[in-house]
This record gives C-alpha cells, sequence and structure tokens, in this order.
C-alpha cells in the first residue's frame, strides 16, 4: 500500500524558505488539519512547484500530496499541487 494522500487550506504560520539540505524546497507550516500535529500541517514543496514568491503569514494556501516523514521524521505533505493567496 502506498502513502496516504491528502488535501488541506490553510493560513500561514511560519515558513522555512532556505531548506538545510540546500535542495531548494519550501517548507510552510500552516494552521489546521492535522497532518504533523493537532491543529498544524507542514508542506514540503519542490522547487520545480515553488512560487516566484514565498506565502507570508497570514497568507491562504492549498496543497495536496502524500504525506511522508520529514528529516526530522515529521510528517509532512509532499505537495504536488501548490497554491497561496494574500488574505
Amino acid at each position: 500500500m502506498g502513502p496516504t494522500c491528502v488535501a488541506h487550506t490553510g493560513r500561514v504560520l511560519a515558513i522555512e524558505s532556505v531548506d538545510s539540505d540546500g535542495d531548494g524546497d519550501l517548507h510552510v507550516i500552516a494552521a489546521g488539519g492535522s497532518v504533523t500535529a493537532p491543529g498544524i500541517t507542514v508542506f514540503d514543496v519542490s522547487k520545480v512547484l515553488r512560487p516566484a514568491e514565498d506565502p507570508r503569514p497570514g497568507d491562504r494556501v492549498t496543497g495536496a500530496g502524500p504525506v511522508f516523514r520529514g528529516s526530522f521524521r515529521q510528517r509532512q505533505v509532499e505537495v504536488r499541487t501548490f497554491r497561496v493567496a494574500a488574505p
């Protein structure tokens, strides 16, 4: 059985614009959902899907994709689609 896929929309709490492993990903921590922790979902946005401008706290984001473990063993959505809307 493959990874679980989810879709989530929430407000940006914080971002990690420069990823420690240097692969160009953007990590977005959003309120709502419960993928990573109760009430929190982390989106892992690949360099290819990264928006021209990074989202800011308060922006609404939507992402969907499979759930995988991150470098700190946290559950996160490795997005296949990602959209940002300013508040």
